[in-house]
């Protein structure tokens, strides 16, 4: 690679946390059990015929989301949020609130909703047929410029649904991608491994320059990438911007592993009850307090319900 290169696109996921409820009909568990194709069709056909319609980034919520933003808006880069349920949009594209996902043994799985053995992959190459453009991130991807650089910030599952239109990329577009990663990505296609930025447990530690929680883990490192190894290294490779990314990390301490306790709902909703004060009435301080100053382990969509019922009950 030479030259000097820019984030033209920053990829990243839906979210399950929206700001408004979904109807029964955009409930994808709703449907009747058919093929892929037609279960496809009806959710299209159903979404179509929604009202109900806010832009991307106001309806999903949440840390991860935010970070995202944040990296594209401060590296000039298109936002795009790749959904199971809506497709490939951008930012302000307007969608309406729905429930579906690709986490597996979910109900809003489309996979609990075929008659066929189907991969997420599958259920992705179907669902963007049936919304008249096949292959969306690809295609964007081949519309770059030879400078630019496709960054995703992307949870495994929903790369592992990308799999199969990105295996129709050629060595020049797959050069301009970076896979914004936690740990080595051995699963991905051969040709997509040498594209991972790898961070490592370090930025996570004591003195993370923007620390957080797992769920928003690539969100966050990749908004680190673009503000300070990018502007650094330009032109470099996946190799030399790696190599950047080791050298800062190697500087930082890595966290201290504690073992979280398990608690039961009501152990947890007297322990929000009683340390409410302690961190000003806040769910995330609280959150936060819980798991790394009382080591008690806790789900995040567990203790927004947990922390409503103890705000009730005060």
């Amino acid at each position: 690679m030479g030259g000097t290169y820019t984030a033209a696109y920053l990829f990243t996921n839906c979210t399950a946390r929206k700001s408004r409820p979904a109807t029964s009909a955009l409930s994808l568990r709703t449907l009747p059990r058919q093929t892929l194709r037609g279960l496809a069709r009806d959710w299209v056909r159903r979404l179509d015929k929604a009202p109900d319609r806010l832009p991307a980034t106001q309806l999903y919520q949440g840390r991860a989301m935010r970070e995202a933003q944040a990296a594209a808006e401060q590296s000039s880069a298109q936002l795009m949020i790749v959904s199971a349920g809506v497709g490939l949009v951008g930012a302000k594209t307007l969608i309406p609130p729905y429930e579906a996902t690709i986490t597996r043994g979910h109900a809003q799985n489309p996979q609990n909703r075929t008659k066929e053995t189907a991969t997420s992959a599958d259920w992705w190459s179907e669902l963007t047929k049936a919304l008249g453009r096949p292959s969306p991130v690809a295609e964007l991807i081949l519309g770059t410029k030879p400078n630019s650089l496709a960054i995703f910030a992307i949870s495994r599952p929903y790369l592992e649904m990308l799999a199969g239109e990105m295996s129709n990329l050629g060595p020049e577009q797959v050069g301009r991608i970076r896979i914004i990663s936690h740990g080595p990505q051995s699963w991905l296609p051969i040709h997509l491994r040498g594209q991972t930025i790898v961070y490592s447990a370090s930025f996570d530690g004591p003195r993370s320059p923007n620390p957080g929680t797992k769920s928003d883990f690539v969100q966050r490192a990749a908004r680190h990438f673009v503000t300070e190894i990018l502007p650094n290294c330009p032109g470099g490779s996946a190799s030399d911007q790696q190599r950047m990314v080791n050298h800062t990390l190697d500087e930082l301490p890595i966290p201290q592993v504690h073992t979280r306790r398990r608690l039961t709902d009501d152990a947890i909703i007297e322990i929000i009850k009683r340390d409410l004060t302690l961190v000003g009435g806040q769910s995330s301080r609280m959150l936060r307090h819980l798991r790394d100053n009382l080591y008690v382990s806790c789900e995040q969509g567990r203790f927004r319900d947990l922390f409503k019922k103890a705000a009730a009950l005060d």
